[in-house]
């Protein structure tokens, strides 16, 4: 299929004889050619290069964008229609350059799909559903937006049609992250993903025809063993406890009541000593507390036994109310410090003790998957995997135990 764009005078006698008109495009194919249509892009005479095919002088730039823009869109109705089994022929081509098709850039698009998703975020105090996200989701988004800018920028495709992004674009964009940037490979893949819900609602939207990105084959990080801090490590941080500043040992004492009670820290900011901690006919306290990632469909309760190192803590302070309460990325510094400070040579996280919590009552006090899931409030067992580490002696012993 050869693509011909050509300048034609325009019917207007003045504006003929002052040598401006309108430019013309039409297909061949097989030695056929197609009905013209109008471009709608009008131009003098002496601005367009009819040898080449291209405009010259006053705008030419943007022009020959917009025409670059139109075979794109010619080419893809060809593609479309081959990928649907029709027959391709000067009559079944499609010719149409809708205005709207063609100012729907990929950006525009995204833009869009910003818009309504900003628009579910979830209220305070509202269950999360299919139908409502998280501030921190659309705030992902807002990075990976940039990011995508960033490449579009680098290939000089700021102007990218949503028709366009394919499969070899989303291959370039994957090897843009990982290679250029150095990201992992799961970071990658969320964005591609992203680009591929953005594609498809230019495809429920009829903006374009075929999702493209569909086809291409998400790249996935092999799946990696927990990490988490072993007896030793704590050890290490009690026995160099004197080291620490007293905001260091403060955030400590936070990350150290997590670990007892399996509590994210989304759900410790949370805690109501009024609302959430009781006391039993036997003197033992609870927390009880439905988590703050509960959906609707399942009211997700955890049901956390105080231990005695969780209690101490918490007297410390004087109650539950008056325990350390700082964002987390201040939580996230002082305690990566005060690690590093006693000597353990880890990347430590406040997720790391949740995860250290389950791999010490699962190893050492073996408890069964289902106790550990009702403690940290989990419907089954399967979330346990993302935070449970081994203990391979541990395992070896329990299993050949009596096989000897």
């Amino acid at each position: 299929m050869k693509i011909s764009f050509y300048f034609k005078a325009s019917q207007s006698t003045v504006l003929k004889n002052e040598g401006f008109g309108i430019i013309y495009y039409y297909v061949n194919i097989n030695s056929r050619k197609s009905v013209e249509k109008s471009t709608k892009i009008k131009c003098h005479r002496n601005e367009w290069d009819e040898r080449n095919g291209f405009f010259v002088g006053f705008d030419a730039e943007r022009r020959n964008r917009q025409i670059a823009q139109m075979k794109d869109v010619l080419e893809m109705n060809k593609i479309v229609k081959e990928m649907m089994g029709e027959t391709l022929t000067v009559e079944t081509v499609e010719l149409n350059l809708v205005d709207r098709k063609l100012a729907r850039t990929f950006k525009t698009v995204f833009a869009e799909y910003l818009d309504q998703q900003y628009a579910k975020i979830r209220a305070d105090g509202e269950l999360k559903h299919k139908g409502n996200i998280e501030l921190s989701t659309y705030n992902s988004y807002l990075k990976r937006e940039k990011n995508i800018d960033k490449f579009l920028k680098s290939i000089n495709k700021e102007e990218l049609l949503v028709s366009q992004f394919n499969e070899r674009m989303c291959e370039m964009f994957d090897n843009y992250l990982t290679s250029r940037l150095k990201c992992g490979q799961s970071y990658a893949t969320k964005h591609l993903k992203l680009i591929r819900t953005v594609c498809q609602l230019a495809k429920t939207s009829n903006i374009i025809k075929v999702n493209f990105t569909e086809n291409y084959k998400l790249k996935h990080d092999p799946v990696k063993n927990v990490k988490t801090l072993n007896e030793n490590d704590y050890q290490l941080l009690f026995d160099n406890f004197n080291m620490l500043t007293d905001t260091e040992r403060k955030y400590i004492d936070v990350f150290l009541f997590m670990r007892e009670t399996l509590l994210n820290y989304g759900d410790y900011l949370e805690l109501e000593e009024a609302k959430h901690l009781q006391q039993d006919e036997t003197g033992r306290y609870w927390i009880i507390k439905a988590r703050k990632k509960r959906t609707e469909e399942n009211n997700q309760i955890q049901t956390v036994p105080l231990s005695k190192k969780a209690l101490e803590i918490m007297e410390k302070y004087q109650g539950i109310d008056k325990m350390p309460k700082m964002n987390l990325s201040t939580l996230q510094k002082y305690i990566k410090r005060a690690f590093a400070k006693v000597g353990v040579q880890k990347k430590v996280s406040s997720k790391l003790s949740r995860s250290s919590g389950i791999s010490i009552a699962f190893n050492k006090r073996k408890l069964r998957g289902e106790l550990i899931a009702y403690v940290a409030g989990w419907t089954s067992t399967r979330e346990i995997r993302n935070y449970l580490e081994i203990d391979k002696v541990e395992l070896s012993k329990d299993y050949l135990k009596g096989l000897d």
